[in-house]
C-alpha cells in the first residue's frame, strides 16, 4: 500500500467535531477534524485554555468549510 493510499485511509477515519468557545460574552463553533472526542477536547484545551466550553460531534453529512 502506497503512502497516499494510507494517509487517506487514515484521514477518512477522522471524525468532525465543532469546538465550542466563548469569545466576548458570545458563542462560536470552530471545526477540527480528529480521532475522537477526547482528543478534540485535548486540541481545545491546548489552542483555547480559556474559551473551550463544549465539544460537539458532527453527523458527517456536513462537509468542512
Amino acid at each position: 500500500m502506497s503512502l497516499n493510499k494510507e494517509a487517506r485511509r487514515w484521514f477518512a477515519c477522522l471524525l468532525i467535531y465543532d469546538l465550542i468557545l466563548q469569545r466576548k460574552g458570545e458563542l462560536q463553533a470552530e471545526t477540527v477534524q480528529v480521532a475522537d472526542a477526547a482528543q478534540a477536547w485535548r486540541l481545545g484545551r491546548e489552542r483555547y485554555p480559556h474559551s473551550i466550553r463544549g465539544v460537539v460531534r458532527r453527523d458527517g453529512s456536513r462537509s468542512i468549510s
